[in-house]
């Protein structure tokens, strides 16, 4: 397949994922409306359209060199944070094409992650440069040159923090996060969220031996409420590692419980760091929209402040001793973290 101009400047030909095994890059057709309802770009995407293209591993060799990204924004996360709902009110403003977790982006971060070791297929060093120069470009495209792009990637992919907002001089970012109690809270109040607890303390581990040469835990030997604790502890680390690396106005920090009290003014102050700069008035109507359809990864079904704060303390009060034993163990050994105020460069 030849590389072509639209390919590159046109957001239609979404890189849906990449497969080893047939060593190429696999797009799907999407348009704008198809973009909106996705709630993720995962296995629940929403295609616009059958056709399909793909790209050789090999052929990535024809272009090498001559891909630029283009500035985008970007909300990392460290999960159960309302990371969607913040991207739905991106979504209403009209100002954005938002995309929700790539999962080529997240296959891209497994591969680095994974690298010489039997988890995953092998891609190789060369291959893995060629196609995060390709997916950035393919993610960072607009249908408007004036109206960024906004990339929510997994928290799987906060490996690759630094990496994608450094890609550009104009790229800002926001890292979205909860509490340590909110966190544990969220994670332990459904069993079927313990596989995901246990995959990314693995990953997380994993991260932390290549970043550091030394693991603080296995976390084969913990249990669920260790293994949730350990999970927050690494992605906060992750973070305060970016922030301390001097990364100018590009990135701040932003409590989820402020997002949900005060949501028209964060969404403001998310929109004037991202480079838009919008009325009061609009800010207002685009959060009251996305208020009404409330869940965020469930649109119209009704999920607003009051009954996430009853959800929260229920669950609070049925796994308490679970969440405290949790909570201890993380003060015992991660005390310094754990006892600062929050994050550095707080967007509010």
């Amino acid at each position: 397949m030849l590389i072509d101009r639209q390919l590159l400047s046109s957001p239609d030909l979404y890189p849906e994922r990449i497969n080893p095994q047939k060593q190429q890059l696999e797009l799907c057709q999407m348009n704008r409306e198809s973009y909106r309802e996705s709630p993720f770009l995962d296995n629940r995407i929403i295609r616009s359209g059958g056709q399909t293209r793909s790209i050789s591993f090999k052929e990535l060799t024809s272009f090498e060199g001559q891909l630029s990204p283009l500035p985008a924004c970007f909300i990392f996360h460290n999960a159960f944070c309302c990371s969607t709902l913040l991207t739905r009110h991106l979504d209403n403003l009209e100002q954005f094409l938002v995309l929700r977790e790539p999962h080529s982006l997240f296959e891209l971060a497994s591969s680095l992650r994974f690298r010489g070791t039997p988890f995953l297929p092998p891609v190789e060093p060369r291959d893995w440069d060629r196609i995060y120069s390709l997916l950035l470009r393919l993610l960072t495209r607009r249908y408007n040159e004036d109206k960024p792009t906004v990339i929510k990637p997994s928290d799987g992919c906060n490996n690759l923090m630094h990496q994608l907002l450094m890609a550009h001089t104009y790229n800002r970012g926001l890292y979205l996060y909860s509490t340590l109690e909110r966190f544990l809270t969220s994670a332990l109040k459904f069993q079927h969220r313990d596989e995901w607890t246990r995959v990314r303390a693995r990953e997380l581990t994993m991260d932390q031996y290549r970043s550091e040469g030394r693991i603080t835990f296995d976390p084969a030997a913990l249990n669920r409420a260790q293994s949730a604790a350990l999970v927050w502890v690494l992605h906060m680390k992750a973070f305060q590692k970016l922030a301390n690396s001097d990364p100018g106005d590009r990135i701040r920090s932003l409590d989820s419980q402020s997002f949900m009290e005060h949501p028209g003014v964060v969404v403001h102050a998310v929109t004037r760091h991202f480079g838009i700069s919008l009325s009061s008035d609009r800010i207002e109507q685009a959060v009251s929209a996305g208020t009404k359809s409330s869940n965020a990864k469930a649109p119209g079904e009704n999920y607003g402040l009051e009954q996430r704060e009853q959800d929260y303390g229920h669950s609070r009060q049925q796994y308490g001793k679970e969440i405290d034993a949790g909570m201890e163990w993380a003060h015992k050994h991660f005390c310094a973290l754990i006892m600062k105020s929050g994050p550095s460069l707080p967007l509010v």
